[in-house]
């Protein structure tokens, strides 16, 4: 029995081809700037499988799956200019999608209690045993905790079904780093569980949830064509600008130089102007040595 929770099993079919399909930061691009929703579809059904599997784990009623698969595309929609690591989509779209499906089975969890107090106060509701679905739910909680250069190993090849060649082309790192990650992913998300007392007791669902291809459970075309349809009545995504980008590098530059950068730009303040002094200061290159002493076109005087 192989040692790792994730070691992978033979599989069947052959995994998706990614060599000469557009990438994730390909795609992205055109949708957000050209406003391709080819382009989104294709997103969509490259990605949609791994995140609907997320969604029908997480919430039992097949209504609010759909719905969290669809808002979690949305949420893509709005954000699909402005993210920091497109060819790591897939990975980003796991952490939304378990954010999306808890979400909404919180809110699903309130209903009932509110459907059990108009039923009856003496009524209770029947328990149920922890399910496959449910169980492996949980592992989705612990894996989003992983840091995400060992989650989108993790993600990418046994939840999404790719090789490690693919999966180290979609993230833009050498082939042979990807054994050494998805190892150490295994590693920390072993010790995980281990600590949650579930590595022992449910090692059975668990190996069979994550060596199941995501896509053995495609997801309904009514509902990836609704999402695409959905998609287009969303305001287009917003693009970083140059500006937006710096920002955060300038605000960083501000606070590493501190009060030094005030006492600096306090002294240029209280510094005299030349004309102050009666002298002119010295031309400098490219300046007309014709203009007057007292002209200063940059100054705006």
């Amino acid at each position: 029995m192989p040692n790792g929770l994730l070691a992978r099993t033979p599989r069947s079919g052959p995994c998706p081809p990614v060599a000469d399909d557009p990438t994730d930061a390909e795609l992205l691009h055109r949708f957000a700037l050209r406003d391709d929703h080819t382009a989104f579809a294709a997103l969509v059904r490259r990605h949609g499988p791994m995140v609907f599997g997320v969604c029908r784990r997480v919430l039992r009623d097949p209504h609010d799956a759909e719905e969290a698969f669809q808002v979690t595309f949305l949420v893509l929609v709005r954000k699909a200019g402005v993210l920091r690591q497109p060819d790591r989509l897939g990975n980003w779209l796991y952490g939304v999608a378990n954010r999306v499906a808890r979400k909404a089975k919180v809110s699903a969890a309130r209903r009932n209690c509110h459907e059990q107090a108009a039923a009856g106060a003496g009524w209770v509701a029947p328990a149920r045993p922890a399910d496959g679905p449910e169980l492996r739910a949980l592992l989705d909680e612990e894996m989003v905790a992983l840091p995400e250069k060992y989650r989108a190993p993790l993600v990418l090849c046994y939840l999404e079904g790719l090789t490690n060649e693919d999966a180290a082309r979609r993230l833009g790192w050498a082939p042979g780093s990807m054994s050494y990650r998805l190892a150490r992913g295994r590693e920390l998300l072993r010790r995980r569980l281990t600590r949650r007392g579930l590595y022992l007791a449910l090692w059975p669902v668990f190996l069979q949830g994550l060596t199941e291809r995501a896509s053995a459970a495609p997801v309904p075309e009514p509902l990836l064509e609704a999402t695409v349809e959905r998609a287009k009545h969303e305001p287009k995504p917003v693009v970083a600008s140059g500006h937006r980008r710096l920002a955060p590098v300038l605000l960083l530059l501000i606070l590493l130089l501190g009060s030094g950068a005030v006492a600096l730009a306090a002294r240029g303040i209280d510094r005299p102007h030349a004309d102050d002094a009666g002298t002119a200061p010295p031309a400098t290159a490219g300046e007309d040595p014709a203009a007057e002493p007292g002209d200063h076109r940059c100054g705006g005087h």
